[in-house]
């Protein structure tokens, strides 16, 4: 007769229990998992979240994770599509979860505050680790770029007209006499046509004329000439 132990039918089955076998912790909010959060920290101040979020309701979720930063409250959220996953800091290629001034050092525990629309709400705690192991070496916090909003001048400046004008010098005003037209200045504008015509018909050079009785006689008296020119000539 052979007899077996009975044993195994009143100890716990431990496959059948659910544990992080990883470094993180893990747990529900409704219809949303959290699985193997952590916070990656190198100065105990600025922190990542590393967390993996799965939501098994159709409708997207806002998860809201609460925590205490400088001795107040702060919230940051994490945004999840119905039936879908979101990542933050599980990899060095995630986008990350950036905390600010949450006081703990590697080998401690956050306290964070879990909750999503009209859910309840769950408070846990999530170990805090830094980057000394290898897979965890890229899930430290990055920085955030700042952006420096000094003007970075490109090409030549632009000069801009002002309302006072520059004074002429007094050479720069006074012109030349044209000596081709009897020592008076051309008008602007006068084409060669003219120029030609007074060179046929010189100006004269000395102008006389009547006056008296002659400026007021009839006009048969004034068909005789009113003015008289007077060109001197270089004798030959």
């Amino acid at each position: 007769m052979v007899l077996t132990a009975g044993c195994n039918f009143i100890s716990p089955q431990t496959t059948t229990e659910h544990y992080d076998a990883s470094d993180g912790f893990s747990t529900n909010v409704g219809s949303v998992e959290l699985r193997n959060a952590m916070v990656f920290t190198d100065n105990g101040d600025d922190a990542s979240l590393s967390v993996t979020l799965l939501n098994t309701s159709p409708t997207a979720r806002t998860v809201k994770f609460q925590y205490e930063s400088l001795g107040s409250d702060k919230t940051i959220t994490i945004p999840v599509a119905g039936n879908g996953e979101t990542r933050r800091g599980t990899t060095g290629g995630d986008k990350q979860a950036l905390l600010t001034g949450i006081g703990k050092q590697p080998g401690t525990l956050l306290k964070v505050y879990v909750q999503y629309g009209s859910a309840t709400g769950k408070s846990f705690k999530i170990p805090v680790l830094d980057g000394s192991l290898k897979q965890y070496a890229t899930l430290l916090p990055s920085p955030v770029p700042t952006i420096d909003s000094t003007p970075v001048p490109t090409g030549d400046p632009t000069l801009v007209p002002t309302d006072s004008a520059t004074p002429t010098p007094d050479h720069a005003r006074r012109r030349p006499p044209d000596h081709r037209s009897g020592g008076l200045r051309r008008s602007p504008g006068r084409g060669r046509a003219q120029d030609h015509a007074s060179m046929r018909y010189p100006r004269p050079r000395t102008v006389t004329s009547a006056t008296g009785s002659d400026g007021v006689a009839s006009i048969f008296e004034r068909m005789r000439l009113m003015w008289t020119s007077s060109v001197l000539v270089s004798p030959k």
